[in-house]
């Protein structure tokens, strides 16, 4: 049987009303394409989830290949669980929690299948702010669809516009070469395999909004339920601590990398990701408008050594004088303005 293009991999956990809706997005027509892989980290609702696959393998005509793990393995582990379960030519992830954008997927198959002898495919995501979609932000990264050839320098472009997981489009063969658990805990094992098969394969990107995360206005985290995430333990929201924490993981990713390749790209990705900081920031300050909170929130960022550069200095302080409402009215005028997300 010839091999599907995509497997469509979620890993999901906890959250069965949320991936039925993951599920009820994917609305391509090119069903011999594509496979759907559902990788269950051992939850509470394991049988909940359970029933809601069966109903939708019932209803629908994707090919649905449905695993529970033993266990709790964690967020990373379970990446790579659902890597080496993939049948298709690429992995396309998305969160159970995420959405397919509407008509997205038929026009990132034939985009794919242009590409397919690419290692890496970024493509572009609409983010809401509220659970109506009334406000959103488009994340496009270039202003026309590009290729990028194997190497160092491809694998730091692409490393910062990856972070966000649905629509992360990935080779399957690939990415199955390289497995560790060195990094689980960080909830960055997908963004090592793209530094791994970007430095060595070709890529490309296009500007096709394939995925959109959409908020229920009552989202939990589950990081620090799995092995080897104590350092999230209780986490229900990604803020404050668990930020820290996050973040601190971002620093040990970078050493590691710089270890293993010896080329300066670790210290570079560190100086990248300090230049685009402000998001944290703002998010911060947003969830606690408390200015002595924010000085102690930015102070520990500094302790954990991400704080590097100019940049980050002028979003500190410059939302610390004038405020996160006037600071992101500039990042929206400037991004309206360039037509794509500046780099903050």
């Amino acid at each position: 049987m010839e091999q599907k293009l995509i497997s469509i991999c979620i890993p999901t956990y906890n959250r069965p009303t949320q991936l039925k809706r993951m599920l009820e997005s994917i609305d391509a027509t090119k069903v011999d394409d594509l496979d759907i892989v559902i990788s269950e980290n051992c939850s509470p609702k394991q049988a909940e989830t359970r029933e809601v696959v069966e109903e939708y393998k019932k209803s629908h005509p994707y090919e649905v290949h449905y695993f529970e793990n033993e266990r709790n393995l964690g967020y990373d582990k379970n990446i790579r669980a659902a890597v080496a379960r993939a049948t298709g030519r690429f992995c396309v992830f998305f969160s159970d929690d995420d959405m397919a954008m509407p008509g997205s997927l038929d026009k990132y198959i034939e985009f794919i299948r242009q590409h397919k002898d690419c290692g890496y495919i970024l493509r572009s995501y609409r983010n809401y702010s509220n659970s109506k979609e009334t406000n959103w932000q488009d994340f496009y990264y270039y202003p026309t669809e590009r290729e990028f050839p194997a190497g160092r320098d491809t694998a730091i472009e692409l490393f910062n516009k990856s972070v966000f997981l649905s629509g992360f489009t990935i080779r399957q063969e690939y990415a199955k070469q390289y497995v560790i658990d060195a990094l689980d805990g960080s909830l960055l094992y997908q963004m090592y395999l793209l530094l791994q098969v970007c430095r060595r394969y070709p890529s490309a990107y296009t500007r096709i909004l394939v995925s959109k995360s959409v908020p229920t206005g009552n989202d939990v985290h589950y990081f620090g339920t799995g092995d080897g995430e104590e350092g999230y333990k209780n986490a229900s929201k990604m803020e404050g601590d668990n930020t820290i924490n996050f973040i601190g993981w971002y620093v040990k990713f970078f050493n590691y990398v710089e270890d293993e390749f010896k080329d300066g790209t670790g210290k570079e990705l560190l100086l990248g990701l300090s230049n685009m900081i402000y998001p944290t920031m703002a998010t911060q300050l947003r969830t606690n408008p408390s200015k002595k909170a924010f000085k102690r929130f930015c102070n520990r960022l500094f302790e954990v050594g991400i704080i590097k550069t100019t940049k980050a200095k002028i979003y500190y302080y410059g939302l610390l004088i004038f405020g996160v409402k006037f600071c992101d009215w500039v990042v929206r005028t400037i991004k309206k303005v360039l037509g794509r997300r500046p780099n903050l």
